[in-house]
């Protein structure tokens, strides 16, 4: 969030890692961020399932970066 309060714009980069080891990057690897939100449906390497992953998220805005992290278990 700005200074404001207003939402912002900007882009994220979604990894799915295993023991903190990146195993794959989203395709395309980077999306935009408008407003605050983004919303997608990501598909996970078919190797995954059943297997406890972290996607983690970088976003970045002209504020700055964060890295997110938040496990899933890979379901087929």
């Amino acid at each position: 969030m700005h200074s404001t309060g207003a939402p912002l714009s900007g882009s994220v980069e979604i990894e799915f890692t295993f023991g903190g080891r990146v195993l794959s990057r989203d395709s395309p690897p980077v999306h935009p961020v408008r407003i605050g939100v983004w919303r997608d449906y990501l598909q996970s390497p078919s190797a995954a399932v059943g297997q406890p992953l972290t996607v983690q998220a970088v976003v970045r805005t002209s504020a700055g970066s964060v890295t997110l992290h938040w496990p899933v278990m890979v379901t087929s």
